[in-house]
Order: C-alpha cells, then structure tokens, then sequence
C-alpha cells in the first residue's frame, strides 16, 4: 500500500473508532451501566493502531527519506500520526497504566479534589479549615503520586526521551523551554495586575489575602465583571448568549441536555459533523452557567467545522481547549455584554475583567509549574515545591502543604488550560473590534480557525497569528 493510502487509512480507522468510544463514554456518562467492555474493546483498538510496530517502521522511513515535500499534506499528516505513535508506547504501557490507576484510587480513598466548594465561602474561617483539610487530605497521597511520577518518567526514558515532560510536550509540538518561556512571559506580565488587586482588597478587608483566600478573592472579581443575569444553565440562556453573533444554535448539528452531572458539563464528538452531543449540568447558574455552556458550545463548534476526514487533523487538546475558551473570553467580555451601555459603564467594568483573568491564569499556571517541577525531581518534598511556586506565581507564601492533585493522574494536562486561556484571550480581544463591522465577519474568522484544524503547528496559527 501506498504511504499516502496507508496513513489516509489510518486517519480514517482512528476517526471511526474515536466517534465509537465517544458515543460509549456519552451513554455511560448519561446513565448507561453496561459498556465497560465495549469502552476496553474500543481503547484497545486504538492501542492496536498506534502500537503496531510495523506502521511505525513505515512512517519512519517515509519521514526519513524525505522524498514528499515538506510543507505537504501528506508529510504533515504521516508527522502527526509518528508523533502520537511514538507517545502511545508510553502511555500505553501496562505497567504506567496500573499505577495511574492505583494514583487515582489514593485521590478517590482520600475525598481530594479541586479547590473549589467551600473555598469560596464568604467566612474566613472556614475557608482556613478548608485549606486545613486539604492539607492534612493530600499528605496521603505524596508517596503513590511519586512512584508514579517516576515510572512515568522511566518508562518515557525507555522510549528515548529525557523525561515524560519531554515526551508529552513533543508530541504536543512543544517543549520544557518553549513552554516555561511563555509560562514566566505571562506570569511577569499578569502579575503587576495580580499585586495591585491584591493590595486594593486587602485594604478594602483591612485583613491579608492569603492562600486559602484565592478562589474566594476569584469569585468576588468574577460576580464584580458585569452585571449578568443569575439564571440556571437552558437552552434559552445560551440562545440569547450566542446572538452578538448571529448564530442559531438550530443550524448546528448539536444537541443540548442538561442533568445532574458529576462536573460542569462535556462535549462528545459522536460523528462530527453531523452528530455531537453536549451536557450541560443543569444546577449551574449565573455566571458558571453562562461560562461553561459557553465553553462546551465552543467544543461543539468546532467539531462542527473542523475536517472529519482523518482524525489526524483534529486538533489536540491545546487547540480544542482555546476555541472552547474563545466563546466564554468572547461573550462574556464587558465590551461585548454592555456594548449599548455607556462608555463610562464599560470601562468601569474593564479593571475587574481584568483582574479576573490574571488572577485565573496564575493560578492555573502556578498548578502547571507544579508538575513540571515535580517530573523534573520527583525526590522532592511536594508541599517546599507547592510553597515555592505560589511564591514564585502568586507571591503568596503558602507553608499549609496543601497542594493542587488534578494534574498528577493527568500530568501536564492543567497547561492546556493555561494556553487555551492566554491565547484565547488574545484571540478575543482581537476579535471584539470587528464586532461593529458585523457579527458575520467574527463568525467566519472562528470557524476559519477551525478549518485550518492541525494543519500547522499551533504557535503558528494561534501564538503568531
């Protein structure tokens, strides 16, 4: 078989069998108890494609010869599926896996989870017991989160690479110092904003902020942005959400559920782009509601405009994630929500808006860092490198030991959200100027950015842009 047979056919085996798990995991996400097998089948099939040593073999020697051009199609395509190859012999693997496993039974055992709930609490003192709490939650999980952290990076070093960090990012098109440059670019750049929120709240309190207060001080900027309404997550919500741009969500090929769910909403690419489902958990309101419908409206966009010929053309999470965020940045902008109020009014409104966004961008940038420096000496006592980071992020001196997990099971996952977050807000503000020339016009520019897919590396099309 041809090379360029072979990898459009592989395109098509990963597309198929990727919509099938899709549609499994949205059935079992929305009640079904029985597809546990059918899930496994289905995960190994695409282990089946990506581990097949002699694919490998021949997308090798296609690469190395360099007799396609280089900026073709074709070379582009059998690059991406060498770069998810080469990864799958880490992730993949049996022994990492297990271990994964037993790490996120530790999580599930210890009750550890995001720092949300009662960390937004309006009484101090119970957000000091929250953060008690989790300190003394997470002590049990140092030992089985290192042993996983090293195998991680024994098994990646097996497969040639330095580190997992190194595995990982490569595969993203990325790297250690691409990312820790743009990492302590924006860190230098939101935290002059971050310093002086701080210090006008701390003199509004007459009390310090301290660690346990952040997502708590977050909220408080959020609810400050605009004045939004407080309704519960609906179809009618997001109707009247998306109309800046003149879209109807009758003319997607998505559907719309809200149900109690276990998180704030998914999106599921069932066969794009004429199947996706969203969830949307129908608790939500005011501005959780707005942000996260968004923000799964934004996957679902996609999916409805990205190619669906070869799944090696679907974007990675970096990208996915930026153009869910895009809408939520987009939409919820105060030039966008009170564009007929006036000026005074918006500009009011910027500083908050702001403040929000910094403040959200530290904090997940200071959870990334957190792996990274963990993959890097996992020997290290986690709660010195989770006080040296919020030190180094947030200029708080956080001694509670009381540290971030959701990237541990996941590692290195939590950066996405960091780069969907800066270049999705750089995006939108681009955007918003050409609101007044039609909404038409911004439309088109997101769903051109969809079509392009993964065409071209992401600092290319997204970071230069």
């Amino acid at each position: 078989m041809r090379i360029s047979d072979l990898v459009d056919d592989v395109g098509r085996r990963l597309m198929r069998a990727r919509n099938d798990l899709a549609l499994a995991e949205y059935e079992e996400d929305t009640g079904r108890d029985d597809l546990g097998e059918r899930r496994q089948e289905l995960l190994a099939e695409i282990r089946g494609i990506l581990l097949d040593p002699t694919l490998c073999d021949q997308v090798e020697r296609f690469l190395e010869a360099g007799t396609d051009h280089a900026g073709s199609l074709l070379t582009r395509k059998a690059l991406l599926l060498h770069q998810e190859m080469r990864f799958a012999q880490i992730e993949c693997n049996s022994e990492l896996e297990n271990c994964r496993q037993d790490l996120k039974r530790c999580l599930t055992k210890a009750g550890v989870g995001p720092m949300t709930g009662s960390f937004d609490s309006p009484d101090p003192a119970v957000r000091r017991r929250s953060l008690a709490s989790l300190a003394e939650a997470v002590r049990g999980i140092e030992q089985p989160a290192r042993v996983y952290l090293r195998l991680s990076n024994q098994v990646a070093q097996s497969a040639g690479y330095p580190s997992f960090a190194d595995a990982k990012l490569a595969c993203e098109e990325t790297s250690i110092e691409e990312l820790s440059s743009l990492f302590r670019r924006w860190r230098d750049e939101c935290l002059p904003v971050w310093h002086a929120t701080r210090k006008l709240m701390e003199a509004q309190l007459s009390a310090p902020i301290e660690a346990q207060d952040l997502v708590w001080v977050l909220t408080r900027l959020r609810d400050r942005m605009v004045p939004l309404p407080q309704a519960k997550a609906s179809r009618t919500l997001l109707t009247q959400l998306i109309e800046p741009l003149g879209i109807s969500l009758d003319t997607l090929p998505m559907s719309l559920s809200f149900r109690e769910f276990p998180c704030a909403g998914a999106c599921y690419r069932v066969d794009p782009p004429t199947d996706i489902r969203v969830v949307v958990n129908k608790n939500l309101q005011g501005f959780a509601a707005m942000f996260y419908m968004l923000h799964e409206f934004g996957h679902a966009y996609y999916y409805a405009h990205c190619p669906t010929d070869s799944d090696l053309l679907i974007d990675r999470g970096i990208v996915r994630e930026t153009m869910a965020d895009l809408w939520p940045l987009l939409l919820l902008n105060p030039d966008v929500v009170l564009r007929q109020a006036p000026r005074q009014q918006r500009l009011a409104a910027r500083s908050p808006c702001q403040a929000w966004r910094s403040l959200r961008l530290l904090l997940y940038l200071r959870d990334s860092v957190f792996t990274l420096e963990l993959l890097r000496s996992p020997e290290q006592a986690f709660s010195e490198v989770w006080r040296a980071v919020t030190n180094e992020c947030l200029g708080i001196d956080d001694a509670s030991g009381a540290f971030e997990t959701f990237d541990l099971p996941n590692l290195l996952d939590m950066k996405n959200y960091v780069l969907s977050q800066r270049l999705s807000d750089e995006i939108s503000r681009g955007l918003i100027p050409a609101l007044s020339d039609g909404p038409e016009s911004v439309e088109e520019e997101i769903r051109g950015m969809c079509r392009e897919a993964n065409v071209a590396p992401w600092q290319k099309r997204l970071l230069q842009g």
